[in-house]
């Protein structure tokens, strides 16, 4: 500053730079990357619909779509197609509206890693990404009411639920368990 005025002025630095060469370097952490790709997904959905949302569906279909050849060129196949199933939902104001339960999904199974309910394509887009959605406490307590032997929905297989047929009961006869109900001594 020379006289209240900004002057500029150049000056040199030495700067020593000490690299880590490939055969020194560690290796890349393919769990962190795959994670790291799922991220990028979620935020290029994110900006993607602020795009459509504004009507700009193009916009957001391309913003989908270069994320699409970014995550293939980094070997995450299952995400980049992900990318490029999420830009198919958003070509037109239709297929935008239409795919909101979609698209919703996608986002709280991009977001954390349990969720109760979920769009079916959703799911099936986020399991061929690896992700889960249920928590081992989860699985615990579906396994303890029977839905272990069901299809791995949480639902046990057969009819009604409970894979038994149900036999049909005597009118005015209680179930076959022969448990008495009792009333509660607070009541």
């Amino acid at each position: 500053m020379e006289g209240g005025a900004l002057v500029p002025k150049t000056s040199v630095h030495a700067v020593s730079v000490d690299r880590v060469e490939p055969p020194f370097a560690r290796p890349a952490d393919a769990a962190l990357d795959r994670i790291v790709a799922q991220a990028e997904l979620l935020r290029a959905q994110l900006d993607a619909e602020e795009l459509a949302r504004r009507g700009d569906h193009q916009g957001a279909v391309t913003r989908l779509y270069q994320s699409a050849r970014v995550l293939d060129e980094r070997g995450h196949a299952a995400e980049a197609t992900a990318a490029r199933e999420l830009g198919a939902t958003m070509r037109d104001e239709t297929a935008f509206r239409v795919s909101a339960g979609y698209r919703k999904s996608m986002q709280a199974g991009l977001r954390r890693g349990a969720s109760t309910e979920l769009d079916g394509a959703a799911e099936a887009t986020l399991r061929s990404i690896g992700k889960t959605f249920r928590t081992e406490a989860q699985d615990a307590m579906a396994d303890s009411f029977g839905a272990g032997s069901g299809g791995g929905d949480g639902q046990a297989a057969g009819p009604g639920r409970s894979g038994r047929s149900a036999t049909p009961r005597e009118p005015g006869k209680r179930s076959s368990a022969g448990t008495k109900r009792r009333r509660s001594k607070r009541w």
